[in-house]
């Protein structure tokens, strides 16, 4: 019993020594490298500072003068002085009556035309025969001239319109009231509107043929262009040939 009980107890040990034996001899572990002691830091340099500059002195300042004070303003005011007008000029002596004076013409060796006072805007309307209106109106003017619209107007027919020009002053003895237009014979007075407007009658005939005609063409200064009516006997008897229905200076 007792040998029979220790032989399993024998081949127990066995097994374990074998064991034992075949595992493999580990290596005794390598002692890790010693790193070198690393160096001291070298401590760092100090920078050199440039010397401080030196500052020159610099000037005084000037001391600035200080305006002087304005005067102070009079309470009260200087009395003003009176302006001295001017003296009026001598009154001309009156001409003696022996020696009358005289007014020069517009210009040497001419003589005011009938349009010679008129403005822009001056208007004339005439009523001719066979009821023909004919308006001529001022549209510019200078100096020595005027510009006239002149438009005719005819029952059934279409107005016509022209431009002309016509002089400030003509030529000594060549105004419409004059020997140009015959010989004066009198004067009338003939009522445009509300006005009535006094007018002197220059006659002229003239030869056609065997036959005399005579026209007569009354003139006034107060209305534009002169002309107030004409006159004619040229069909057999006096008959108006034009006259004047409207005017505006």
């Amino acid at each position: 019993m007792k040998t029979s009980m220790l032989l399993p107890l024998v081949l127990l040990g066995l097994l374990a020594a074998m064991l034992a034996g075949c595992k493999k001899k580990e290596p005794p572990p390598v002692a890790p490298a010693e790193k070198p002691a690393a160096e001291p830091a070298k401590p760092a340099e100090a920078p050199t500072l440039a010397p401080p500059a030196k500052e020159e002195p610099k000037p005084a300042p000037e001391p600035t003068a200080e305006p002087a004070p304005a005067p102070p303003e009079p309470t009260t005011k200087p009395a003003e002085q009176p302006e001295a007008k001017p003296k009026p000029a001598p009154k001309p002596e009156a001409a003696p009556q022996d020696q009358p004076q005289t007014k020069a013409p517009p210009a040497a060796g001419k003589e005011k035309s009938p349009w010679a006072d008129a403005k822009v805007g001056a208007m004339v309307k005439m009523k001719g025969m066979q009821g023909m209106i004919i308006t001529q109106e001022v549209v510019a003017a200078d100096a020595e001239t005027v510009t006239i619209k002149m438009t005719m107007e005819m029952s059934g027919m279409d107005p016509t319109v022209t431009e002309q020009k016509k002089p400030r002053y003509v030529r000594a003895g060549m105004s419409p009231m004059g020997p140009a237009m015959g010989k004066e014979i009198g004067t009338e007075t003939i009522q445009i509107g509300d006005k009535a407007i006094e007018c002197k009658i220059w006659e002229m005939k003239t030869t056609a043929g065997e036959k005399t005609i005579t026209t007569r063409t009354y003139f006034s200064q107060e209305v534009t262009g002169w002309m107030v009516k004409i006159e004619s006997d040229a069909m057999g008897q006096m008959q108006t040939m034009q006259e004047i229905v409207e005017f505006r200076k």
